[in-house]
């Protein structure tokens, strides 16, 4: 599994080829093609930030008024609070990085040969097809619903 400060398109081999910026190309314009299912995990990331930090946050300043506590008072929820954030904003990131990952995922599959698998991205297109450079086959990208552009990256910046 990835690291959440690591760069997501290190996770995919078949992006390793292109330059940081070119990734970050090619991630944001598939990230923003599907607007609906982006909406969708920020709902679900807002979701589980308030799931995480409500029932915590509660039971952080009733923890604080029982009378083990009592003289902790305010660090006890300062610290709490600043923990449940934290576990809030990193379950937050977890999901809206699990929903980007899905959609990169889907989308390097998307650009494969029909025949072997290979990955297409980065090749030059002829118009709309595009021969495998492993098996030869010829791939019909429109044929897909995807865009020639999609496979280099300066069509994806």
């Amino acid at each position: 599994m990835r690291l959440p400060l690591e760069k997501l398109h290190r996770a995919f081999p078949e992006l390793d080829r292109f330059a940081d910026r070119e990734c970050r190309g090619m991630i944001h314009r598939v990230v923003w093609s599907r607007p609906v299912l982006m909406i969708l995990a920020s709902v679900a990331a807002l979701a589980a930030w308030f799931v995480i930090v409500a029932p915590m946050s509660l039971a952080t300043v009733w923890l604080s008024q029982t009378q083990y506590f009592a003289r902790y008072d305010i660090e006890l929820v300062a610290v709490g609070l600043l923990v449940n954030i934290g576990l809030g904003t990193l379950a937050a990131l977890l999901v809206r990085d699990a929903a980007i990952r899905m959609m990169v995922r889907e989308w390097v599959n998307s650009t494969r040969c029909l025949k072997c698998r290979y990955s297409l991205l980065g090749l030059h297109t002829n118009g709309d097809e595009v021969q495998c450079p492993e098996c030869g086959c010829s791939n019909n990208i429109a044929a897909r619903g995807l865009d020639p552009s999609t496979l280099t990256p300066r069509g994806s910046a």
